[in-house]
């Protein structure tokens, strides 16, 4: 989901890759909603990112680490996530604002797998 800084929603998506906003310059939030049915992946996601560098959040303005978070069947609970560092980009890529990235998040099971990806 799409929101300006005036937390207006502008759009969503979702699994289809069919879905476009379109934005003029500006500051927005974008808030993105995991779910698997296998907890212990949605657990790693938190403690391992991946290595991007991206820092998962349970409050927005607090910036309390997320660790381990236990929820009762149907409950949600927003994770924000940080920026990535300009470090972590490809070198082709060039960071300005309004600079789109697109692409999915995989998790791998095992170790051997998680190299490879």
């Amino acid at each position: 989901m799409c929101f300006d800084s005036n937390k207006q929603y502008l759009g969503a998506g979702d699994v289809m890759k069919n879905y476009s906003v379109k934005l003029e310059k500006g500051d927005f939030v974008i808030r993105m909603q995991i779910r698997h049915d296998k907890y212990d992946l949605l657990e790693r996601l938190l403690k391992d990112n991946g290595g991007t560098g991206l820092a998962l959040h349970m409050e927005h303005k607090k910036k309390i680490q997320a660790s381990t978070i236990k929820l009762q069947w149907g409950h949600q609970m927003p994770i924000y996530m940080t920026t990535v560092p300009e470090d972590k980009l490809p070198k082709i890529i060039n960071s300005t604002a309004g600079t789109f990235l697109f692409g999915t998040m995989t998790f791998p099971k095992n170790e051997k797998m998680k190299k490879l990806v």
